[in-house]
């Protein structure tokens, strides 16, 4: 399968996501037009300074397209702003395990295996909209399902093409031994919602674990077409996919304390809602020490006692955070805040694991 073929496959279903609202556009377009028109055709009589200046105010004030207004709502709705870092995951998992970037540039199979993580993820996030509207109206109520941005027809048909286009993907293009993988995947995103989320704390193992996968993956797949790493490599990147899974998990929780109302209300049993805050934070807290001590001993263990240094300004904004949210009454904007930092932390642990592959 060349990549011609892959181009196409990418080009068609987007065109088939989008044609599907063009008619819907242009009637709302048309009544937006109507709209302009009647208001140039009528001509005040009175003072003709105003006339100009509501002719200048409209136009200044155009509703944007509404093909456009579409395509933002749909990002929001798949998440978009986690697409950037789960190609840095990807791409991460492949340096890792053979640190050559022209390798890694032209390689057809981790450009696959990416797209497939990238068009499972976003499948998640619109099941998981659909399935929490009631939530979401409490706990996120500028969701784009809540605000009627986009409506559940549109979500389902979204949500349809592309598992078509990740399934095509998968069939055409992937190795065999990793097709499974994916139909595996596949089938726990539609088991999550309705069944796994319902059950506490093994949800938030459960995100943790597709974050980390996403890693692993990607560097399995693109290692296929190439000679075997070497053990020092291999063992590199499973200690980054454990920090990565740690640092989900710890994410997972501040955002269920964040949540703790509106799970509440409607009886979603996680850690905050039937241990508390106090407890809930706790437990985070201890895996984000593990996570920090982890790391300290087995980059020790690898690569020796100077690679270690660096790691706690990695960890300790962090544990920082910790101490602000118990500080601040685990008030959310605290709680936000922390998953900000944890976040920006990962991304430093990347590029830090990234200059040990090379270096090390």
């Amino acid at each position: 399968m060349n990549i011609f073929c892959l181009f196409s496959l990418l080009c068609f279903t987007n065109v088939v996501s989008t044609s599907s609202y063009l008619y819907m556009g242009k009637k709302i377009n048309d009544k937006f037009s109507f709209l302009y028109k009647f208001t140039h055709l009528y001509k005040p009589t009175t003072n003709n300074n105003n006339h100009i200046n509501s002719i200048a105010f409209l136009q200044e004030n155009k509703p944007p397209p509404i093909f456009f207004s579409k395509i933002k709502s749909y990002l929001r709705l798949i998440r978009y702003k986690n697409i950037i870092p789960t190609l840095g995951l990807s791409y991460t998992g492949a340096f890792l395990v053979n640190p050559s970037l022209y390798s890694i540039i032209i390689s057809k199979n981790l450009v696959i295996s990416t797209l497939i993580i990238i068009g499972a993820m976003s499948s998640s996030m619109i099941m998981n909209d659909l399935f929490d509207m009631k939530i979401d109206k409490i706990n996120n109520p500028n969701r784009p399902l809540i605000t009627g941005e986009v409506s559940e027809k549109e979500a389902r048909i979204l949500n349809a093409l592309i598992l078509l286009g990740v399934e095509l993907l998968n069939l055409l293009c992937l190795p065999k031994k990793f097709q499974n993988m994916i139909h595996l995947i596949l089938f726990s995103l539609f088991m999550y919602t309705p069944k796994i989320k319902k059950m506490t704390f093994l949800k938030n193992i459960y995100c943790a674990s597709i974050v980390s996968f996403s890693t692993y993956f990607s560097a399995m797949v693109y290692s296929s077409s190439l000679s075997s790493p070497s053990i020092q490599k291999i063992h590199l990147l499973k200690l980054f996919s454990r920090t990565i899974f740690f640092g989900s998990l710890f994410n997972e929780i501040l955002l269920d304390i964040r949540d703790r109302e509106g799970d509440y209300v409607n009886e979603i049993k996680t850690l905050p809602v039937i241990y508390g805050n106090s407890n809930a934070l706790m437990v985070a807290s201890g895996i984000l020490k593990m996570n920090f001590m982890w790391n300290m001993y087995i980059i020790t263990e690898l690569f020796g006692l100077q690679y270690v240094l660096f790691v706690p300004f990695i960890f300790l904004p962090m544990i920082y955070g910790v101490k602000k949210i118990r500080t601040y009454d685990y008030d959310p904007k605290y709680v936000i805040e922390t998953t900000h930092i944890s976040t920006k932390s990962l991304l430093l642990v990347l590029l830090y694991y990234c200059f040990i592959a090379k270096n090390g």
